[in-house]
């Protein structure tokens, strides 16, 4: 069950997780503007879509200035802009990068080739209202799209090593890697954790896509670093099919979307509402793929059509940058919650439990007091406690207990004062994790 996976994910992670529990950070802006420093590289270079030229891609990055940040690592969010695989470009979340950086995250915004056969040739810049105009759009040849889609995460999976090799000069957390983006943003973010090289060679053979664009994972630079994602941020994305999110590779993800996208379908259509086009299943359906694996996830969505636009400007950019931040503060306090949100209102918030109590939250059982503390700590359980142990902001150990009882105290008149992280075990399996202050 997904719900065992979770207790082992959590107890393999809780140092790596934990030490960004963090009161005032990363959920709500910590640093000014003027405390940012920020980075603009160029990170590889492959063939433009539809030439032999070269194209030069880059990346900015934007983060607390090192000499005034207390972490030694900090987490890492690259966003993907949007535009359908054929316009647009980093610029577009400049502003969500510096407001996330603002909160105490590492966040880049990334280029990736764009161009597709849309039917046009190059006249769509110049056809008014383009944009709008979906009877156009029907005209595009679909494995181009494929195509652009196999490019941007060739590129995308490019700019993540040049991260993760450069991890140490801006002191990124490896461990703590996130994606987001918008519409193909979305699209790719999802992807990149969800399709792989054998997806495309055996979907798509007749392409050819390894054999004419090079491999998915070791094009456009030739660094070798290696990756992980930790979550995602799906604006207006889709999956081909929801199957290809498993138990053993599903990550905590926060989606937006509205009903009635006709750009990219929230339920299970075609791109563009195009017949000729692939079929996409998108955050509706992937809602209640994570719903019944038991993942966490953040569901914000519009009941609406909204067809003269896709609905793809709908939230605004502070509500993207404050939902996002607080989804991952609560993966960072170990708070696994599915929450549905219809038109920015809550109506539904579930935590993830691994035991069922006739409703009863098992982190209501534990009692731990008093916090804030300068002598002792108690911790109270109608379960056994199997054992304890507490973290300071870094991850490291600084006292460890195990035990067989249902209540357990310790001094803490030895540890430095500051801002702890408890996690404690309890026979059950379940294991809780609180923030302790010690004065």
């Amino acid at each position: 069950m997904k719900s065992v996976f979770l207790i082992v994910c959590l107890i393999a992670t809780s140092v790596s997780w934990g030490q960004y529990c963090i009161p005032n950070r990363f959920d709500e802006p910590t640093f000014s503007i003027n405390q940012i420093d920020s980075i603009f590289v160029q990170y590889g270079q492959n063939h433009s879509w539809n030439s032999n030229e070269m194209e030069n891609l880059y990346l900015d990055v934007y983060y607390p200035k090192l000499n005034i940040d207390p972490l030694e690592k900090r987490p890492l969010i690259v966003m993907i802009f949007p535009g359908g695989f054929y316009v647009g470009n980093r610029q577009h979340f400049k502003y969500h990068c510096r407001q996330l950086a603002k909160r105490g995250f590492v966040a880049a915004t990334i280029d990736y080739r764009i161009g597709w056969d849309f039917g046009l040739g190059d006249q769509y810049e110049s056809i008014p209202n383009f944009s709008v105009n979906y009877t156009f759009e029907c005209l595009g040849d679909a494995n181009s799209a494929i195509s652009a889609l196999y490019r941007a995460q060739q590129d995308q999976k490019a700019a993540l090593r040049f991260l993760v090799n450069n991890a140490d000069t801006i002191r990124i957390d490896t461990n703590q890697i996130f994606v987001g983006g918008s519409s193909a943003g979305g699209v790719s973010a999802l992807s990149l954790q969800y399709l792989s090289q054998e997806f495309y060679d055996t979907e798509f053979p007749d392409l050819d896509l390894l054999g004419t664009l090079g491999p998915l994972e070791s094009s456009t630079n030739d660094l070798s670093d290696s990756f992980s994602l930790a979550g995602i941020f799906s604006m207006w994305g889709a999956l081909p099919d929801t199957s290809f999110i498993t138990v053993e590779n599903s990550i905590p993800t926060l989606l937006m979307h509205c009903t009635g996208d006709s750009l990219v379908p929230c339920t299970d259509s075609n791109y563009y509402s195009c017949s000729n086009y692939p079929v996409a299943q998108g955050s509706c359906e992937i809602s209640k793929r994570l719903e019944n694996l038991g993942e966490c996830y953040e569901f914000n969505y519009y009941d609406a059509p909204f067809p003269d636009n896709g609905c793809h400007d709908v939230y605004p950019y502070n509500y993207h940058i404050d939902r996002f931040s607080k989804f991952l503060k609560r993966q960072f306090c170990d708070d696994c919650r599915q929450i549905t949100i219809e038109n920015q209102v809550e109506i539904s918030n579930n935590p993830i439990l691994s035991i069922e109590e006739a409703g009863l939250d098992v982190s209501e059982r534990l009692l731990i007091y008093p916090n804030p503390t300068s002598t002792v700590l108690n911790i109270e359980s109608d379960i056994d406690i199997e054992g304890f142990e507490l973290f300071d902001i870094l991850g490291k150990t600084v006292k460890k207990q195990t035990t067989l009882s249902r209540n357990v105290i310790f001094r803490v008149d030895d540890i430095p004062t500051g801002v702890y992280l408890l996690k404690v075990n309890l026979i059950s399996g379940d294991v809780i994790t609180r923030q302790v202050v010690i004065e």
